[in-house]
């Protein structure tokens, strides 16, 4: 995910840090906003409060790791 810092800062900042939302709304808003790989590696959890976490948790881990961006 070539942008991901752009997508990264503007979904933490609207939904993940919004807590007027709790963590089904911001997986279903997670699920919706991703495509391709990135939604490959989430859409196969159950939408639940811990399943946001490992959700969101994953793919920081995959697209924030300095060595896959460059």
């Amino acid at each position: 995910m070539s942008d991901w810092p752009g997508y990264f800062e503007n979904f933490k900042t609207l939904i993940h840090d919004n807590y007027s939302l709790d963590n089904v709304a911001k997986f279903h808003y997670l699920v919706s906003s991703l495509s391709g790989v990135p939604l490959s590696m989430v859409q196969h959890l159950p939408i639940t409060n811990a399943n946001y976490l490992i959700a969101w948790n994953n793919l920081q881990e995959r697209y924030q790791n300095n060595r896959i961006i460059g």
